[in-house]
């Protein structure tokens, strides 16, 4: 967990450089996007602004969860300052899919008070809407403040409209085309990275050359969103295959916060790492590339810290 801080607070204050360094009309190279005039999102050395928010989305997520919703006294001075800049490192990409993720964290957080393991958890519920109401009054504030920067990034698609904007029309446009292709392929899919070329040559009405085409050539053609992507690529084994895989992982899940064996302390962190998968695979609906490495990353480290639970409790988890 360590390493793993390390790496997001690496990545983080190069993004935050980026755009620091644009306030002042210096563009760092690896900068690619611009949020509003010549002010840059924060991407770090990620492909794009939305591949970086991915990336944090899961490490804020659990930051929050673990050191401000399951905080058994008020957080101090250091540890808010800390929860301040780890939001402050995922908001900079300006993606619409980092604001969407606090929406989707509500529900999960709200959805698992219902739930009879969230009782274990003193003044759960009442830490959970306070967090969310301090939030968005900040959020609101800065929208108000600056504007014209919001329009243009995290409220773009209510301000121009979803099917007016271009990029949730091509997004939409990509998840037809991929449905298509699992309508064509429904039991093994095109392959796994294989819809691309297989629609380029559809729209070309040729057979596909793989080794004389570039990344702007097949990209334009990538499915976007991930649950349409695994079912072109790989069909219906294929889906069921990841279904039952994560099917496991949360079952994992779920005996370890029952175990009573656990400290307090280490359900809280299964807890947290739980919620930050959740809200990690639904935002994932929003972007494309089941090869986007830090996902399975952050499903390395949460199994990798399941694990040992398991194999101490075998009773508990038969």
């Amino acid at each position: 967990m360590r390493l793993y801080f390390a790496a997001f607070a690496t990545l983080g204050v190069h993004a935050g450089v980026q755009v620091l360094l644009s306030i002042a009309h210096i563009h760092e190279p690896f900068v690619t996007q611009m949020a509003y005039g010549t002010l840059a999102r924060g991407q770090s050395w990620s492909y794009e602004p939305s591949f970086y928010a991915l990336f944090a989305l899961p490490f804020v997520t659990f930051y929050n969860v673990r050191k401000v919703i399951l905080s058994d006294a008020r957080p101090s001075l250091r540890v808010l300052c800390k929860v301040f800049c780890v939001n402050f490192f995922l908001l900079i990409s300006t993606s619409t899919g980092a604001f969407f993720s606090y929406c989707v964290l509500a529900l999960c957080l709200l959805s698992f008070a219902l739930l009879r393991c969230s009782h274990q958890f003193v003044g759960y519920r009442k830490t959970v809407l306070k967090f969310f109401a301090i939030f968005a009054v900040i959020f609101m504030g800065f929208g108000c403040v600056f504007q014209e920067l919001f329009k243009s990034t995290f409220y773009k698609f209510f301000y121009w409209g979803f099917f007016s904007h271009w990029s949730f029309f091509d997004r939409f446009k990509g998840i037809v085309s991929a449905w298509e292709v699992f309508c064509q392929h429904p039991l093994f899919g095109a392959g796994l990275g294989g819809v691309g070329p297989y629609l380029w040559g559809q729209w070309f009405n040729q057979e596909t050359p793989i080794g004389s085409l570039c990344l702007a050539e097949i990209e334009l053609f990538d499915p976007t969103n991930v649950l349409t992507e695994v079912l072109a690529s790989l069909g219906v084994f294929g889906f069921l295959a990841i279904v039952s895989t994560w099917t496991v992982f949360f079952r994992w899940f779920m005996l370890c916060l029952k175990d009573k064996t656990r400290t307090l302390e280490e359900r809280k962190d299964i807890f947290a790492l739980l919620i930050s998968c959740i809200v990690m695979l639904i935002c994932l609906q929003f972007n494309q590339g089941i090869f986007r490495c830090y996902v399975w990353v952050h499903t390395g480290i949460c199994v990798g810290h399941l694990l040992p639970v398991r194999i101490l409790n075998p009773g508990q988890s038969s």
